[in-house]
């Protein structure tokens, strides 16, 4: 048997990707996530209007996961279905 999950994300916990994928990013000001990706000079947080350069991005935001597209295929042996 054989499944497909397609269009949806998984969010890889404790991981930095590089700047163009898409980050779960905190602010240690406000609390608030959200997502982004680091392809600008500066992460900017629109509830406590937060601005941080990338190269500082350990003083005031916290990265939470990488997150991923999932298209992968599963194949599960020996499950039977009724």
């Amino acid at each position: 048997m054989k499944y497909m999950t397609k269009g949806k994300e998984v969010i890889l916990f404790d991981r930095q990707g590089n700047r163009e994928d898409a980050h779960i990013v905190k602010c240690l000001e406000c609390g608030t996530e959200f997502r982004t990706k680091f392809t600008s000079d500066e992460i900017h947080c629109s509830s406590c209007e937060k601005t941080e350069g990338y190269s500082e991005i350990n003083n005031g935001f916290e990265v939470i996961g990488q997150i991923e597209d999932s298209y992968r295929t599963v194949t599960v042996d020996g499950l039977h279905t009724a």
